[in-house]
């Protein structure tokens, strides 16, 4: 086996090692108009599409807390779920409406070093937020 062949078959074991360590999620509004890609690999990036067009690249996500930990980088993730909520909702202070529709799919990572990502995609916007798994 000569040298270049070595380095060929390296390269590739690299290859094929991280990408079976990044995992690629999706969670859509429920009028399929919005579509968040979501991708954990040593760091956490994420991308919004509406109707297939690309209205922001993969970006990375992560948090500096006060004490200088940052949630989302070199990422362990051990577990995912996703969920679909569909329920009108009666405020308790009278609003414009007498009923709200809360309609949005939801996906949460959970991380080693205890902490979670949240993310809801409603029709018309996304939200993340970290969260404590204690």
């Amino acid at each position: 086996m000569t040298n270049f062949q070595r380095s060929l078959y390296f390269l590739l074991f690299v290859f094929i090692a991280f990408t079976l360590n990044a995992k690629e999620f999706e969670v859509n509004s429920p009028n399929k108009k919005l579509q968040l890609k979501v991708n954990v690999a040593n760091d956490i990036s994420y991308s919004v599409l509406k109707n297939g067009t690309v209205l922001l690249q993969p970006s990375r996500l992560s948090m500096t807390l006060y004490d200088g930990t940052v949630l989302g980088l070199n990422s362990k993730l051990k577990d995912s779920k996703t969920k679909t909520v569909n329920e009108t909702l009666t405020p308790v202070v009278r609003q414009k409406f007498v009923s709200i529709k809360d309609n949005y799919e939801e996906l949460t990572l959970s991380f080693a070093g205890n902490y979670s990502l949240i993310r809801h995609c409603l029709s018309f916007q996304n939200k993340f937020s970290f969260g404590n798994n204690n």
